[in-house]
C-alpha cells in the first residue's frame, strides 16, 4: 500500500513525453509503425484500419481522441466488433511496450536530471505511463523496490502488473454500449490527486499534456488554485513542454482546466514553464 504523508516536498506527474525526452520511442506514432501494430491491422481489425487512416492523413494521432471518434461515427458491423477490437488493440499496445528497450536512457535529458533533482527532497511520483522506466531509473539511483513501492503511483496501470487502464475520460460523448473504452470502466481504484498533492509546495508535470481524458484527475485542483478563498495558492509549479506547439498546447488545456481563468493562475509564483527544447 502506497502512503502519502504531509510531509512530502515534491511531487512529479509524467505522461509519455517525459519517456520520449529520455530517448525512448514509446509515442502512438512509434505504436502505429511497429510490427506489433503491423500484425493488428492485417488480422482484419476495424478499429486499427481507422487509426492508420486518420493517421495517414496527417502523420499524427491522439489515439485516446480517436476512440471517441470512432464510437460516435462507426458503422454498424464495426460498432459490433468494436468491444473486441479495442481488446485487442489494447493487447497490442502491451506487447509493444514490453518490446520497449531501457539500455541507452539519455542520462543528460532534461527529464532525468529532473529526477536526480527531486529525489534530494521527500517525494512522490505519479506515472501516467505504462512503462517501467521511472522504476529502472530509481533502482540505479540506489532505491530499494520496497522505497519504490512507496515513492512511485502507477495512476494508470503498468505493463509490469500486465493491467493497463487505457481508454477515455468519464464525460466522453461515445454510444453507450461503448462503455468499456472508459478508463473507469477497468479502474476500480481511480487516484483522487487533488487530495494527493493540495498539500505540496512544488509540483512538477513533465510530459503530461494535460490533455482531456485526464482532466478528471486535474480539474479540482486547478480551480480551487485560482479560487480567491483556494487553499492552493502558494504553491509553484513547474510545467515542462516541448518548443512552441507545446505551449500553445499547455495553454489550451490550461484555460479549461482553470475555467478560462489563466489570468488569475499565472499571478504570483505559481505558473513556471520550461520549454524542454534546445
Amino acid at each position: 500500500m502506497t502512503i502519502v504523508d504531509d510531509t512530502i516536498q515534491s511531487v512529479l506527474i509524467i505522461g509519455n513525453g517525459f519517456d520520449l525526452n529520455l530517448g525512448l520511442k514509446t509515442s502512438y506514432n512509434d505504436f502505429l509503425n511497429s510490427t506489433n501494430f503491423d500484425l493488428l491491422k492485417n488480422s482484419n481489425n476495424h478499429l486499427a484500419n481507422h487509426l492508420i487512416k486518420k493517421h495517414s492523413l496527417q502523420n499524427w494521432i491522439d489515439i485516446e481522441n480517436e476512440l471517441k471518434n470512432y464510437s460516435k461515427n462507426a458503422k454498424t458491423v464495426e460498432s459490433r466488433n468494436y468491444k473486441n477490437d479495442f481488446i485487442s488493440l489494447s493487447n497490442t499496445l502491451k506487447d509493444f511496450l514490453n518490446d520497449v528497450k531501457y539500455d541507452n536512457l539519455n542520462t543528460n535529458s532534461e527529464s532525468y536530471k529532473l529526477i536526480e533533482k527531486i529525489t534530494n527532497d521527500n517525494f512522490v511520483i505519479y506515472d501516467f505511463n505504462y512503462t517501467n522506466t521511472i522504476k529502472k531509473i530509481l533502482l540505479k539511483n540506489g532505491f530499494s523496490d520496497g522505497e519504490i513501492n512507496q515513492k512511485l503511483i502507477k495512476v494508470h496501470g503498468s505493463i509490469e502488473d500486465k493491467q493497463i487502464i487505457f481508454g477515455v475520460e468519464d464525460n466522453a460523448d461515445i454510444k453507450a454500449d461503448h462503455i468499456f473504452i472508459k478508463k473507469a470502466f477497468k479502474n476500480n481504484k481511480p487516484v483522487n490527486l487533488y487530495d494527493k498533492i493540495q498539500n505540496v509546495n512544488d509540483i512538477y508535470i513533465f510530459g503530461h499534456s494535460l490533455g482531456e481524458t485526464d482532466h478528471t484527475y486535474f480539474n479540482r485542483f486547478f480551480d480551487d488554485i485560482c479560487s480567491i478563498n483556494g487553499g492552493v495558492n502558494d504553491k509553484k509549479i513547474f510545467l515542462y513542454y516541448y518548443g512552441e506547439d507545446g505551449y500553445e498546447n499547455l495553454h489550451r488545456q490550461l484555460d479549461r482546466l482553470t475555467n478560462y481563468r489563466l489570468t488569475i493562475f499565472k499571478q504570483g509564483d505559481k505558473f513556471n514553464p520550461i520549454n524542454t527544447l534546445k
